[in-house]
């Protein structure tokens, strides 16, 4: 508003309007008479105040009586009424609160009933739906259905069990002691039993420290084969024989599977040579001599070609090939040991070699009677037409002679063996060759022939020092010779075998291989 506002207006110029108060009567005094319409408004206006006082006074009442309920009554009542004792806000507060949860309890109650029904509905709707896919879904559930059932049923039946078992414990420990007594006498009785059949199991024998003579067991050490372990001895057989001997139970001398040959008619033969070169002297001392140990072996060659050949004292292998005229025929292999082996390698294939230690000279053997280690060496091969396999191994024993060296002879004889059974294959024809150092009376020479076949020994420079033994049977033994020196101090020896059976083993072999087939 402003100045230019009709006359008798309430309104202040605006210079003065926040600074003047106006009452309701000054203003009904300085409206305008004139104008009717403006009077009519503030009568309203006073009657609509005079009605919000009225009403406020009425509220306020209300609430100092408590309740809108009782403040009528107090107003409403009749004269005759008793007088009501007054109520509090805390009362009140209460017995609302009791409303309240009783109205929520009685919702919540509904709510439940009600996702009850819901949640079943849906379940029912999602199993029709599935069943409706297809029959696997109808199977898996009756599966689960029918495995809920036999899982309640086993539960029950072990509860029964579980409560049978309790009843008869009960019943068996009431008077039990008699039956007690008659269980017990029977594990006496069993326990006797499994005692006598353990020493029906326990070869005779007796526990030894040396594994030649029985020694002498006391307290904890005495009985069986356990107890002889127990005290870190070894079981071995009593009476011993010459293959027993220097062996345990546990440890007996390894098998060698025999050669049964090759099924075919045709004659196919082996040659084996055996030769300790003497290097120290033919070669080193008298270089070669001629090339004489080579000349020796080419002269000994006849009608059958040489397929193996076993060197000791063998530095340099290709040249004694050289002066033989067959270094180009010959493939080689040589140890650190100074052994070689010399194969056929036109006719011959190399499949494996290698070399162990199997004996040790003796500590005690004296001068010149201690040179280490003594190796086993073997290659292993097959033939290009016939696909037969060989096992050809070279040894050169320890000294002194025939003793075995450190180890013994048995346990010489016992690591020979093992090498072939470790390395060669069951089937394969085994040629074993070399300077064993070892005589036919010694126990190295005389186990070997409890499992290999000897087929000749040398004659110098003693008689049995160099022998050639194999699984091949004796009758396919075809050839043996004892060859000369060649410069050496040694014999070298020869031995050529015939692969096909004899007639009489020939149906034989030809039955076990159809059974095999």
């Amino acid at each position: 508003l402003d100045e230019t506002e009709a006359p008798g207006s309430s309104m202040l110029p605006s210079n003065r309007r926040g600074f003047r108060r106006t009452s309701a009567r000054m203003v009904l005094h300085n409206s305008d008479p004139q104008d009717h319409r403006t009077g009519g408004q503030c009568w309203r206006r006073r009657n609509l105040l005079y009605g919000l006082a009225i009403a406020l006074v009425f509220v306020g009442a209300m609430v100092t009586s408590g309740t809108p309920k009782i403040f009528l009554a107090s107003i409403f009542k009749s004269p005759h009424a008793a007088p009501q004792k007054a109520v509090g806000l805390d009362q009140v507060s209460q017995d609302l609160e009791k409303d309240v949860e009783k109205d929520v309890k009685k919702d919540v109650k509904v709510d439940v009933k009600t996702a009850e029904k819901d949640a079943t509905s849906i379940v029912d709707r999602v199993i029709h739906k599935e069943l409706s896919k297809d029959d696997t879904n109808k199977t898996k559930l009756e599966a689960k259905l029918k495995k809920d059932i036999e899982k309640n049923f086993h539960r029950k039946m072990e509860k029964d069990i579980d409560e049978d078992v309790h009843r008869d414990v009960a019943n068996n420990f009431r008077g039990s002691k008699e039956r007690q007594s008659r269980g017990n006498q029977k594990k006496q009785e069993e326990s006797k039993s499994n005692n006598v059949t353990e020493l029906k199991k326990t070869p005779p024998g007796c526990c030894s420290w040396d594994m030649v003579h029985c020694g002498k067991t006391k307290g904890k050490c005495k009985g069986g084969m356990k107890e002889c372990e127990h005290c870190k001895g070894s079981w071995i057989f009593q009476p011993q024989t010459v293959c027993t001997q220097g062996h345990s139970v546990e440890s007996p001398l390894p098998k060698i599977w025999p050669f049964a040959g090759l099924s075919t008619k045709k004659q196919f033969k082996v040659k084996a040579l055996s030769y300790n070169l003497f290097w120290w002297k033919l070669f080193d001392k008298m270089k070669g001599n001629g090339g004489s140990a080579g000349h020796l072996i080419k002269d000994t060659i006849g009608d059958t070609p040489y397929d193996f050949m076993g060197f000791q004292e063998c530095n340099q292998p290709y040249q004694v090939l050289w002066d033989a005229g067959l270094d180009k025929e010959f493939g080689v292999k040589h140890t650190w040991s100074n052994m070689c082996i010399a194969y056929r390698k036109t006719t011959w294939e190399l499949l494996d070699d290698g070399h162990e230690v199997v004996a040790q000279d003796a500590s005690w053997g004296g001068p010149g009677q201690n040179y280490g280690q003594r190796m086993a060496m073997w290659m292993r091969l097959r033939h290009k037409d016939t696909e037969q396999t060989v096992f050809f191994m070279n040894h050169h024993g320890p000294l002194p002679l025939s003793s075995g060296g450190d180890w013994g002879g048995p346990t010489t004889a016992r690591k020979l063996l093992n090498v072939i059974k470790r390395n060669a294959t069951d089937g394969d024809a085994v040629i074993f060759v070399g300077d064993f150092n070892s005589n036919l009376e010694s126990m190295t020479i005389k186990q070997l022939n409890c499992r290999l076949l000897r087929v000749i020994s040398g004659t110098a420079p003693e008689p049995g020092l160099d022998h050639i033994f194999t699984n091949i049977d004796e009758s396919q033994v075809i050839d043996k010779v004892v060859l000369g020196m060649g410069g050496s101090d040694h014999h070298a020896i020869m031995a050529t075998f015939d692969f096909a059976p004899p007639k009489a083993h020939r149906a034989k072999h030809a039955q076990k291989v159809s059974a095999t087939v």
